[in-house]
């Protein structure tokens, strides 16, 4: 199994220095502190079985907020086309059911599919849930 481990921090009118992998990044941080991070699997699996998994060894599938919040996604899978945890029940997320306010739809989507995967240029499209997909996990802790 392959694993990647991205750390995302935020907290209102403050700066960070995050090193990851020996590189420095400087991220802007936003209300109360939340350490968001997010894990390749490498494995294929249905959006279902993939949701179970998460939820069994993290917090569940990944969650995107926001333009940083989808590139470190995309960094942690590489080229890969990914789950994340974006479900059609009124485009809601798969961990608390709230609505998602931040999209990366590709042109003509959302289509027919009740799930989405991420390509490796970072739009969404919707898919047959039961088709098999690497997928995003993230696990988050708060303050």
């Amino acid at each position: 199994m392959k694993s990647l481990l991205i750390q995302i921090s935020v907290m209102k009118k403050h700066g960070l220095l995050l090193v990851i992998a020996g590189l420095l990044a400087v991220c802007d941080l936003q209300s109360n502190q939340t350490i968001q991070q997010f894990r390749y699997v490498g494995l294929m699996k249905n959006w279902n079985d993939a949701q179970t998994y998460c939820r069994e060894r993290f917090s569940d599938l990944a969650t995107i907020q926001n333009s940083a919040n989808s590139t470190k996604a995309r960094q942690a899978a590489g080229t890969s086309k990914f789950w994340i945890g974006l479900f059609n029940g009124t485009w809601k997320w798969s961990e608390d059911r709230t609505r998602s306010l931040f999209t990366r739809w590709s042109s003509s989507e959302p289509g027919g599919g009740n799930c989405v995967t991420v390509s490796k240029y970072g739009s969404w499209s919707t898919n047959d849930c039961e088709e098999l997909h690497l997928f995003l996990c993230y696990h988050g802790e708060s303050d």
